[in-house]
């Protein structure tokens, strides 16, 4: 795909469809409100984390389906079926990130540093956690150029900003040869996601069906410091990172994506849920995050990944890659026009 610059997304805003599911960084307004009035809450549950307090509770649609959701300063963070669903997605953007597998199979050499070596690197399934090391399993090692034409596979991944940890949950119970890192700055949403939101289940999963449960790590770490002082890299890197409904800063300015793009592998994906809503001066975040992109790599994608149901605001699925991929569902824009936010 062609690079997308600040006049190729301009056309984005006319895309918006004002009705959007959002977990990560949404306020409740009275628009939300409204989308949940048919909803009760359930079995609530408080905590006070570093954003603010934390409520965790259980809503029923019309059909009866329940949904455990966690609140922390008045926006949603994450959300789970319960029952047997309860490693399944529940927003439309966290199945946005399976985009990544659209990747899977193609030639490493097919972008404009794809088939760069890369330099030092631990092994794959190292983890950077500043408590602890886990040992490596055996695997080809993470960071080693893949010759021209062999195809490009997603075996480790990165996810900034854990939440209840509901995309890794559905990414290992379906995926047995992934790995997923998880940094999550908040303790006391790790422990939310553990107790609440079927984390400790996962891991009781995975250490039943596989004897261990080491390919999954839930790091208490921030974003950017944990990037700064990896030296493991990631076939993909996921941003959902969020402080109540704001996105994290520290990574959408020319320091984090740096910082993303030295821990991908050759061919790697950055991903990053974008949350926006109709209005020129709530889109320009987006439209700063793709020009840092677009600095730095070669390809950069835009996917519409909302969810009609809940929400006023729209989340946008950022990918930057500089292999070019195939995505589905990208959303069509003109060419690039440099023009200033």
């Amino acid at each position: 795909m062609a690079k997308t610059g600040a006049g190729k997304v301009a056309g984005l805003a006319g895309r918006a469809k004002g009705a959007a599911l959002v977990a990560a960084g949404v306020g409740v307004t009275a628009a939300n409100a409204l989308a949940v009035r048919k909803l009760l809450q359930l079995d609530p549950h408080v905590r006070r984390t570093d954003a603010g307090l934390a409520r965790v509770y259980t809503v029923c649609g019309e059909d009866g389906e329940r949904v455990r959701v966690l609140n922390v300063g008045g926006a949603y963070q994450s959300a789970t079926y319960l029952g047997e669903r309860w490693h399944e997605p529940v927003f439309e953007y966290y199945r946005a990130f399976d985009r990544m597998f659209e990747a899977e199979g193609a030639g490493a050499g097919s972008g404009a540093d794809a088939g760069v070596a890369a330099d030092a690197a631990q092994p794959a399934g190292a983890t950077c956690s500043a408590d602890a090391a886990q040992p490596a399993d055996a695997s080809q090692p993470a960071g080693v150029a893949r010759p021209v034409g062999v195809p490009f596979a997603i075996r480790d991944v990165l996810m900034i900003g854990g939440g209840g940890c509901a995309w890794p949950k559905h990414a290992l119970m379906t995926r047995p040869g992934l790995r997923v890192d998880v940094v999550e700055s908040d303790p006391a949403v790790a422990e939310i996601a553990r107790r609440f939101f079927f984390v400790d289940k996962l891991e009781r999963e995975l250490s039943s069906r596989e004897g261990s449960a080491q390919r999954f790590n839930l790091i208490v770490d921030d974003g950017l410091g944990y990037l700064a002082g990896c030296e493991k890299r990631y076939d993909a890197i996921c941003n959902d990172a969020f402080a109540g409904a704001a996105a994290a800063a520290d990574l959408a300015g020319a320091a984090g994506v740096r910082a993303v793009k030295d821990r991908l592998n050759p061919g790697g994906l950055y991903l990053a849920n974008v949350v926006s809503g109709p209005e020129w001066r709530e889109f320009r975040h987006l439209i700063r995050l793709i020009n840092e992109l677009d600095r730095l790599f070669a390809h950069v994608t835009v996917i519409f990944a909302s969810d009609e149901r809940f929400s006023d605001k729209d989340n946008y699925l950022v990918i930057a890659s500089d292999a070019e991929y195939a995505f589905s569902d990208v959303i069509p824009t003109p060419e690039r026009k440099d023009a200033a936010c």
